[in-house]
């Protein structure tokens, strides 16, 4: 089973308590690595991806993310198999946007028929609960450790879908309740709903949109498009530029405070090596927070 984070846990590499204004509440432990399973399935082969997952777990990270959208199921079912007979584990899938059904992917494999397409918006009354049996089946466990609402616009989160949230976390399916969506429906969703989303996970472009929240962070979308555009800019900083992969997720870790950055790799030596990074300290946070600022259009990149 995976472990169970509660609140006032003692930090370690995989427990922690996240805010996103300290500067007013109590100090909390350091930021942590997690680990994204969204490029998995489909693009290495299954004995290279195990391997990767191996390399994470081998360096101390705990924290996978994972989701029914990743591979159309493949990279829960990939992470069960890996996660058996692990017992530390920090698992956190989602809900809401869901795969095409195996005829449909059949189907549309048919010469001139439209490729098969996720359905989002899945958050009518029962679906969510499909959605995290069909997970925790594939996941082969008995529960996670979060469900997020994926992509959810706050028009989506209505009272009976509270409700049923709730009823899951009752049963212990799921032990929090969070969302993986827009830092602007974010905060509309938790305006309405206080005190049910414990986790907010947004890309760290849309992290100062977030503003004050004192649920647990966990910022995604740190490399990417993100690194390629500003490493470009930053070739007039050679210090910045060199390793500025590293640099950008110590940044994330710097402004997280206490929560998860989210990452993935296809090398395991970079998996190793970006598991021992550090939050940056303020000179270098200050300089890739300017370079950022030079490249405005960066800070609406969200994928």
């Amino acid at each position: 089973m995976p472990r169970i984070l509660g609140a006032g846990v003692s930090a370690s590499p995989e427990t922690s308590e996240a805010i996103i204004n300290p500067s007013s509440s109590p100090r909390r432990a350091p930021a942590t690595l997690g680990f994204g399973t969204s490029f998995l399935p489909g693009t290495l082969a299954r004995s290279e991806a195990l391997a990767l997952l191996s390399a994470a777990y081998d360096s101390g990270i705990r924290h996978f993310d994972v989701a029914p959208l990743y591979g159309w199921g493949a990279a829960e079912e990939l992470f069960g198999a890996f996660a058996a007979g692990k017992n530390d584990l920090t698992i956190v899938t989602k809900a809401g946007i869901a795969a095409p059904s195996k005829i449909e992917r059949l189907i549309a494999k048919t010469p001139g028929l439209p490729a098969a397409r996720a359905k989002f918006g899945q958050f009518n009354p029962g679906q969510v609960s499909r959605s995290l049996e069909g997970s925790l089946s594939r996941l082969r466990v008995e529960r996670v450790e979060a469900l997020l609402l994926h992509e959810a616009t706050a028009a989506l989160v209505t009272d009976k879908l509270v409700a049923e949230l709730q009823t899951l976390k009752q049963s212990g399916k799921t032990q929090r309740l969070g969302l993986a969506t827009s830092a602007a429906h974010t905060r509309e969703v938790q305006a309405r709903f206080p005190d049910v989303f414990e986790i907010v996970q947004v890309p760290i472009a849309e992290l100062n949109d977030l503003g004050p929240n004192d649920s647990f962070l966990v910022l995604h979308s740190v490399l990417g498009r993100r690194l390629k555009t500003l490493a470009d800019h930053a070739s007039r900083d050679p210090e910045l530029a060199d390793d500025l992969a590293q640099h950008l997720l110590r940044a994330a870790l710097a402004q997280t405070h206490g929560g998860v950055v989210l990452f993935s790799s296809t090398r395991p030596a970079h998996i190793r090596h970006n598991a021992q990074l550090t939050a940056a300290e303020p000179e270098l946070l200050a300089r890739i927070e300017q370079a950022l600022a030079d490249v405005p259009h960066l800070q609406s990149a969200t994928r």
